[in-house]
């Protein structure tokens, strides 16, 4: 092989690696909002609805829509006895929250959710803010 064909395939590697292991995401022309030294997006259920905003994090003011499911699972021993709480619960537009811990919400409440959008239209909230309350998790 001659020294041309060589770079050139070094050069296709290098680009490969780029575009497959690159993990940073593509600038959003959105507003900002900073809340616990993280930055997030500010968005409506219908902007999220229509953009495609999976894996970016994002903040929200919304209507609980329907009532809040909240699982229990029993402690096992091997990971310390922890409990680990969900809450899942519809917000307008027909998206879902997912928050892993407790948060008291009410059906027709309005609440700020600080959160990741996922693939399928959900959100798994990092914070929810209520009139009466703060709840947030810690990773």
């Amino acid at each position: 092989m001659s020294n041309l064909v060589k770079v050139d395939l070094v050069m296709a590697r290098k680009s490969l690696r780029k575009v497959l292991f690159s993990r940073k995401k593509k600038e959003i022309m959105l507003p900002k909002v900073v809340y616990k030294g993280s930055s997030y997006y500010v968005v409506s259920p219908s902007l999220i609805l229509s953009m495609d905003l999976e894996g970016y994090p994002v903040y929200l003011k919304s209507r609980v829509m329907d009532k809040p499911k909240i699982t229990f699972r029993r402690p096992l021993p091997v990971f310390g006895g922890e409990h680990e709480h969900v809450v899942v619960f519809g917000i307008e537009g027909g998206l879902t929250v997912i928050f892993h811990g407790i948060a008291f919400v009410a059906q027709g409440e309005i609440i700020d959710i600080y959160g990741i959008v996922r693939d399928n239209k959900q959100i798994i909230a990092t914070a929810i803010i209520t009139e009466k309350a703060e709840y947030s998790t810690q990773f």
